[in-house]
């Protein structure tokens, strides 16, 4: 019996559909991090040499919240919700009711691997699916750990990490799911939608893209650069909604270079490492004209590069995504050639505007764009009642909090209608005066 199909018989004893049952395993999780967590840090080291402090606070703390506020939250989340009947079914009772989709598969990503590869999980069993992980093959250390204290404290049916590469997602996206939950690059995300239409399977696909920054110069300029540069070198830039790119006044340009060399030469020594010698390679091909470099020794080390972009239409460097610890700026005369700029490219996963002017936001935030900031980067992410995700190339469907259980929940419209009372006019044969009734009653 292959693994889709022993989720299968699990999902047919309809133990997952109780809330009981679905509480209880969220504290078996938050428990089995709890006692492996040391073995967690230690894979982080060893696949992106991430601190212990770092690894708290971008990967377990945020799973740790998010268990929590499942778990606070499910009983209400659960509840059939109750919605208006329109005067037509009158009298009649209408509900929305939530059910899991059944067998669900997720792809993590490398990144955070521990962070995108649980933060999903926690949705898809808070809904009552049974859940099929597959970690990413680039953290094999935290995939290896993963998938020892899954699979040694849930049941096969239940919970259950794979591991392997591209061939074993091959294998598995050939099995019918019910639903497809996946983190990571357009490329990859372009196969998993195909292969999730062959079997019309609902999915989630959370993607990247070129995440812009815009930085006025009506703002305090060293506060704000301190913030750009915590976000866009936090993991060594290795972060899906990292600011990719920063768009300033060109009269604002050359302060904020030196600012930003300023800041990177008085507090920036990287420690996270970028995955693996390919991914370096690539990145450091991107680098063009930079306006400053610090200098590092060591294996799969970049050190953070200022890039001056001089002709944005044909750098390297802002004709991809980034990911790592590059920061080109850009410079435009005014609001609507910033704006231009980034419509001309595919709808990003993250805005981020720096302003003081309530005019300046308004214009911006009619840009098509997943979610951002204003005045901060990245942190959006770490509020559970703002959905994440991604529009158009940069991603389809949302989670985190309560988005998370419905992205992994079939909304099933449920209406019920007496017995005793049965309107004529529905019946034919149809005459006029039913034609004046149904015209008061249908709109």
């Amino acid at each position: 019996m292959n693994l889709n199909q022993k989720q299968r018989d699990f999902y047919q004893t309809k133990k997952t559909r109780g809330v009981d049952f679905r509480l209880l395993q969220l504290k078996h999780l938050k428990t089995v991090l709890q006692r492996n967590e040391k073995e967690l840090y230690d894979a982080l080291k060893k696949d992106l040499n991430k601190s212990e402090e770092e690894s708290f606070l971008t990967e377990i703390s945020i799973v740790y919240s998010e268990i929590d506020h499942h778990i606070k939250c499910l009983k209400k989340w659960s509840r059939p919700q109750k919605v208006k009947t329109n005067l037509l079914n009158i009298p009649a009772r209408s509900e929305v009711i939530y059910e899991p989709y059944g067998v669900a598969l997720i792809f993590g990503a490398w990144n955070y691997p521990v962070n995108l590869t649980l933060m999903p999980l926690i949705g898809a069993m808070s809904a009552g699916n049974t859940v099929v992980l597959k970690p990413s093959e680039l953290a094999i250390n935290v995939s290896n750990a993963l998938a020892k204290m899954i699979n040694e404290n849930f049941e096969e049916g239940h919970v259950h990490v794979v591991e392997g590469g591209a061939e074993t997602a091959t294998e598995l996206l050939k099995e019918k799911w019910d639903y497809v939950f996946y983190t990571g690059g357009e490329r990859v995300g372009k196969i998993i939608a195909k292969a999730c239409a062959e079997h019309l399977t609902p999915c989630t696909l959370e993607l990247g893209g070129k995440s812009p920054c815009i930085l006025m110069d009506d703002v305090d300029l060293k506060l704000s650069v301190k913030r750009i540069l915590w976000g866009k070198f936090l993991n060594a830039g290795q972060t899906c909604i990292a600011p990719d790119y920063l768009l300033v006044p060109e009269k604002f340009k050359s302060k904020v270079l030196e600012e930003l060399k300023h800041q990177i030469q008085t507090s920036y020594i990287p420690e996270v490492k970028i995955i693996n010698d390919g991914h370096l390679k690539r990145l450091k091909g991107l680098v063009e004209n930079p306006y400053y470099q610090h200098i590092v020794e060591g294996e799969q080390r970049l050190g953070p590069v200022v890039i001056d972009v001089t002709d944005a239409a044909s750098m390297k460097v802002m004709q991809e995504e980034i990911f790592g610890p590059l920061i080109p700026v850009v410079g435009f005369h005014d609001l609507d050639q910033a704006i231009s700029f980034i419509e001309t490219k595919p709808r990003p996963l993250a805005l981020y505007l720096f302003t003081g002017s309530e005019h300046v936001k308004e214009r911006v935030m009619q840009v098509s764009f997943g979610g951002g900031v204003i005045n901060d980067v990245i942190m959006h992410i770490s509020n559970p009642y703002l959905p994440f995700g991604g529009v158009g190339t940069s991603g389809m469907g949302a989670y985190h909090g309560k988005w998370s259980f419905e992205s992994f929940s079939h909304r099933k419209s449920v209406m019920t209608k007496p017995l005793w009372f049965d309107p004529f006019i529905k019946y034919p044969p149809y005459t006029d005066l039913k034609m004046r009734l149904l015209k008061l009653l249908v709109k």
